[in-house]
């Protein structure tokens, strides 16, 4: 048996616990020698003190680079994704600028090392691997605003600094960094979030985009309606390019009052606008204002005029529209040097050369093609003079002509080879070629002018149509002051020339004969342009001169400018000017086709007392018997009728001038219209069926609408050139209002004038406040800021008083506010505050792939309110013309 050598083991411990516990207990031992200074003698005090000098020197570079970076990519709304989420939804901005300040800040700290008497001292941060990384090092971070937001003071928590010499650690500490860096990121984001308010605001919120464009419209559209009731033939007082002009200016009035200075590109862009929004309203109206104003319109005429911004005040378009339909017609019908069927008889001319070979002892040689002309033909024969037998040999060799304006063409071999070329050759050189060859007289140099085959011509028309209808969309603009001392068709000449086509470099014969006929329409164009400018300067001396007299100051005063805010920003717009029509990246600095601006306004046109006292009242200028214009009588005729007076000899006359009117569209669509008289009976019946009485079709005739229905009617029909058509049916009733042929004798207008004045004058109260009132309270809650209703006063005529309401919605591609930092030598001195639709990611766990943190995004508006114009009783009224709503191209094509 086995004896136990220690029997008693009581109070024995085995020597493997042993073991484990000198192991555990030397580990300790370890880990509290490493934290504390080594027994070595060395201090790491300097080595720490100046670690902590670079680390704040180094914290505030890397708050300024982050907050540059948070600027250029903004998080204004969070992704929904691992490292989006653990930003704040309500305000992801600041997290990601407290993100960057954390990553920057942890970058930038060991480049802050210091080595003092052989100690190295490193500060850093703790890394980012997961979510729950970021949002721990967002906390971390704590800003504040300070100086007026001109700089922010930063506390990151949690910096630890570690001293080290030959690879042991010295000493450790960790503390919350502070600084104080100056960059202005929390004031640029806050003015610019302040900007997208005001841009957004609605029209009784307070100051912003709407208020300054109700104000800009409604002093456009007082200034418009006072050309109008002047006498200026304005069909839209308040169009979509008036809103426009407005929405641009107020934006720019708004970056003024924001950031203390506006986008100098958008400034002139602006400028530019209202001189192409310009018109020619004024200048028609503003002599008869002059002649027909009584003191106290001209004075108030004057005083609103005086009171507008010159930028706003009401540019207007030139239109080239009647001018191209008038210059076509006299073109197309013309039989003249310059008519188109002189250009096209010269377009398509063929030069000829005959090759003659005449022998008298056998055959003769054929004669040579000279050189650039191709052989079309040849002949040869026999002749016998006394005794005398001769052989001829003719080759016919042609070429299209050239000379000035006529280039050489491309395919000249094709077409003098066609058969109109060779008949018409043929007739030219007639018959008995070998006899007269003999004798000399056959003529071996000339031109022909070939009857051009119906294809080519019908191509020429067709490129002409399209030249036509281009120059009848050319608008040029001018401030309307311009009208009273400038020259606000000087851009029309130039516009005309950048819309032709010129001379292709190497043509085709039916390309040089549409460049020719398209030229010759040209200059018919620019010397109707001519004559109207000629007509226009010597107008305006004796135009001023009126105006002056009665009080109405040409140029206005300067509006005052805004306060600057607390640092100076500078702002930079893509597209610089929000434009209704659409913007392609190869007209603006962007990355997508979009519309910049839509715009809708209603016109509410349906105000009785507008129609009755305003119409009535337009009469009421002479008392005198000499015959009047038809659209005159058309409005004395409208009016009665509202008013329900006798007007029997009043409707004979006009629907006489009118019944000439549809004798001179008859006309028209009988030589031009290539229709049947049947259906040129239908045309005319179904434009004249749209209106109803002979006043409002009188009326439709003078605005040019009825000749448009005609057209319109026929070309259902099938009519030959439609647009063509619509042109020649718009000058006949042009021409005939020229003239004489649509005025109406004084005899029938005075009478129901005269009637309408004591009778309207007498009952307007009466009979139309209670539908004024009506029609004003449609818009009482979108009229102006102050909400206040316009109303007529008691015992006292009434003001001729119109409403719109205007909707407008935009917004930049891209939006960029620059302000200073206070500090040299970050990115390029300044911080650059961007607003885009973009994406924005941040590598945050360091892996080298970026996370999606959310997007920025573009600044955008979206406004409605109501426009008011008001003028004093008067000889006109106020009022669009047409149709009583007008929609952008964008407002049905938000986007793209």
């Amino acid at each position: 048996m086995r004896l136990d050598p220690f029997p008693d083991q009581r109070g024995r411990i085995p020597f493997a616990v042993i073991g484990a516990l000198l192991l555990i207990t030397s580990a300790v031992l370890a880990a509290g020698i490493a934290g504390q200074p080594a027994a070595t003698g060395y201090d790491a005090g300097p080595a720490l003190a100046a670690s902590w000098t670079a680390t704040h020197a180094a914290t505030e570079r890397a708050v300024l680079r982050a907050s540059v970076a948070a600027a250029q990519n903004p998080v204004l709304e969070r992704a929904d994704t691992p490292y989006g989420r653990v930003l704040n939804a309500s305000d992801p901005f600041h997290d990601a600028l407290r993100l960057r300040i954390y990553l920057a800040v942890a970058d930038a700290l060991p480049e802050s090392a210091v080595t003092l008497d052989g100690v190295t001292a490193t500060a850093s941060l703790p890394g980012i691997v997961s979510p729950t990384d970021a949002r721990t090092a967002i906390e971390r971070v704590t800003l504040v605003g300070v100086e007026n937001d001109t700089a922010i003071r930063v506390h990151v928590d949690g910096v630890r600094v570690v001293a080290t010499r030959s690879g042991a650690v010295v000493d450790s500490r960790e503390r919350t960094v502070t600084v104080t860096a100056p960059t202005p990121i929390l004031a640029v984001h806050d003015r610019v979030g302040l900007f997208e308010a005001r841009l957004d605001r609605g029209v009784t919120d307070g100051p912003g985009l709407a208020r300054r464009a109700t104000v800009s419209l409604t002093a456009l559209a007082e200034a418009r309606g006072l050309a109008q009731y002047g006498g200026a033939p304005i069909s839209n007082v308040v169009a979509n390019r008036h809103v426009a002009l407005a929405t641009n200016r107020g934006v720019l009035s708004l970056e003024r009052a924001t950031f203390g200075s506006a986008d100098p590109l958008g400034v002139d862009a602006t400028r530019r606008a209202a001189v192409t929004v310009a018109g020619r309203d004024l200048l028609v109206g503003a002599q008869a204002t002059a002649e027909g104003l009584n003191g106290t319109a001209a004075a108030a005429a004057g005083e609103t005029l005086a009171t507008l911004d010159p930028g706003t005040a009401n540019p207007q378009p030139v239109p080239l529209e009647p001018v191209a339909d008038d210059a076509l017609v006299a073109f197309v019908d013309g039989d003249g040097t310059d008519s188109i069927d002189a250009t096209i008889r010269r377009a398509y001319a063929v030069a000829v050369r005959l090759g003659i070979r005449i022998s008298a002892d056998g055959r003769p040689s054929t004669p040579a093609v000279p050189r650039g002309y191709t052989r079309v033909d040849s002949f040869s024969g026999s002749v016998s003079i006394g005794n005398e037998s001769y052989r001829v040999a003719v080759v016919v060799g042609a070429r299209p002509a050239t000379g000035r304006s006529l280039p050489g063409v491309t395919d000249g071999p094709a077409w003098v080879r066609e058969r109109a070329v060779r008949r018409a050759i043929d007739d030219e050189i007639g018959g008995s070629v070998a006899s007269r060859a003999v004798a000399g007289a056959l003529d071996t140099h000339f031109l022909v002018h070939p009857e051009v085959p119906a294809p080519r011509r019908r191509a020429v028309l067709d490129a002409l149509a399209r030249t036509h209808m281009a120059l009848r969309n050319v608008t040029t603009h001018a401030e309307r002051r311009a009208f009273l001392d400038g020259d606000p068709l000087a851009s029309l000449p130039p516009a005309i020339g950048a819309t032709v086509d010129g001379m292709p470099a190497s043509p085709t014969v039916d390309e040089r004969a549409a460049a020719l006929v398209r030229d010759a329409y040209a200059d018919r164009v620019h010397a109707l342009v001519s004559s109207r400018r000629s007509t226009l300067a010597s107008a305006q001396a004796s135009l001023r001169e009126r105006l002056t007299g009665r009080g109405v100051s040409v140029t206005p005063p300067p509006l005052a400018g805004p306060d600057a805010p607390p640092v100076p920003m500078t702002v930079s717009a893509d597209p610089a000017y929000l434009s209704l029509a659409r913007v392609t990246p190869a007209d603006a600095p962007i990355d997508a086709s979009y519309y910049p601006l839509a715009a809708r306004n209603d016109n509410l046109f349906t105000v009785p007392s507008a129609d009755i006292v305003e119409r009535a009242l337009s009469l009421v200028t002479t008392g005198h018997a000499e015959p009047v214009s038809y659209a005159t009588a058309a409005q004395t005729l409208y009016a009665a009728e509202r008013a329900g007076v006798h007007r029997s000899e009043l409707e004979r006359a006009v629907s006489d001038a009118t019944d000439t009117a549809r004798g001179a569209m008859a006309a028209t669509l009988r030589r031009h219209a290539g229709l049947s008289k049947p259906a040129r009976e239908r045309a005319l019946d179904t434009a004249f069926a749209r209106w109803s009485t002979p006043a409002t079709r009188a009326l439709a005739v003078a605005n040019g609408s009825l000749p448009a229905a005609v057209a319109a009617a026929a070309a259902e029909s099938g009519a030959d050139q439609p647009d063509l058509l619509a042109a020649r049916l718009q000058h006949a009733v042009r021409e005939r209002r020229s003239g004489t042929a649509l005025v109406v004798g004084g005899s029938a207008v005075d009478p129901v004038r005269a009637t309408i004045t004591s009778r309207i004058a007498t009952a307007a109260t009466d009979a139309t406040q209670t539908a004024a009132e009506r029609a004003l309270a449609r818009s009482t809650l979108a009229l102006l800021p102050s909400g206040l209703p316009i109303l007529p006063l008691p015992s006292q005529w009434y003001v001729t008083a119109n409403a719109w309401h205007v909707a407008a919605r935009g917004g930049y591609a891209r939006f960029e506010v620059a302000a200073p930092l206070g500090r040299p030598g970050v990115a390029d001195g300044s911080l650059r505050y961007v607003r885009a639709d973009a994406p924005v990611t941040l590598d945050v766990d360091g892996d080298g792939r970026a996370e999606r943190l959310g997007r920025d995004t573009a600044l955008a508006f979206d406004y409605r309110t109501g426009v008011v114009a008001v003028v004093p009783p008067g000889p006109r009224g106020v009022g669009d013309v047409g149709h009583m709503s007008e929609i952008s191209a964008g407002w049905t094509a938000r986007a793209e």
